[in-house]
């Protein structure tokens, strides 16, 4: 839109609630509790899902599937009930099994995100921290870096994370800004950020209104020149 208040071209009524979403190329991926649709082609005219899931994918039953990611190699459905995320080689199919599936020591992991370097895991409800797995290490079940609070900051209910060309970017919600690392070993060792959008300093961390404040951010996207937050 190029305009405040634009009218939407299309609006879709969904029979769930979708919890998160992933785009990758013209693929759009929206998974809620128990239900999956996939379009293959960008729904740029009303278009309705190539393929839809309800209850079972491939040879998954989902408990509570709260978070999907794509990338060039792999299709990944996180459900947090299960405590697993089950990795396919390209799309899943109503008889495929998954390839690898990866184990999450706890429950909370609300969304995950992938660009094709590192698979990026949100634990919002649980402890709070952000899991980065490689992707090139998915079939020997990697262990993930992990960026906690510590000593140097402290994180408040981050609801999404992202990670491009060895950056990180995590939207810390109820801080009320958004944290950037120039390089992912420093967030995993605990270094203050380079980057605090939202707030003026680290102490800073109240809701406020303003085109240098942030009230509870909760999404990213960056394509490399544009940060939506």
């Amino acid at each position: 839109p190029n305009q405040s208040g634009a009218y939407p071209e299309w609006v879709y009524t969904l029979p769930f609630q979708p919890w998160d979403n992933a785009l990758y190329g013209n693929t759009l991926a929206l998974v809620g509790q128990k239900t999956l649709m996939i379009w293959t082609t960008l729904p740029t005219n009303g278009e309705t899902p190539a393929l839809i899931f309800n209850d079972r994918v491939g040879t998954v039953q989902l408990q509570d599937a709260n978070g999907v990611a794509m990338d060039a190699k792999y299709f990944y459905l996180l459900d947090d009930r299960a405590r697993k995320i089950y990795v396919w080689k390209g799309l899943p199919d109503s008889n495929s099994a998954p390839t690898y599936t990866l184990d999450m020591d706890k429950e909370g992991n609300q969304r995950i995100g992938s660009d094709g370097n590192y698979l990026v895991v949100i634990n919002t409800v649980g402890d709070s921290t952000i899991r980065l797995y490689k992707v090139s290490d998915i079939p020997n079940n990697p262990q993930p870096l992990v960026v906690k609070s510590g000593a140097q900051f402290r994180m408040n209910l981050p609801t999404d994370a992202l990670t491009y060309s060895n950056h990180l970017l995590i939207a810390d919600t109820v801080f009320n800004r958004v944290l950037g690392w120039k390089n992912i070993a420093d967030a995993v060792a605990g270094k203050l950020p380079d980057l605090i959008l939202g707030a003026r300093d680290l102490g800073d961390v109240s809701p406020e209104l303003g085109k240098d404040k942030l009230f509870w951010p909760a999404r990213l996207a960056f394509d490399g020149k544009y940060l939506w937050v």
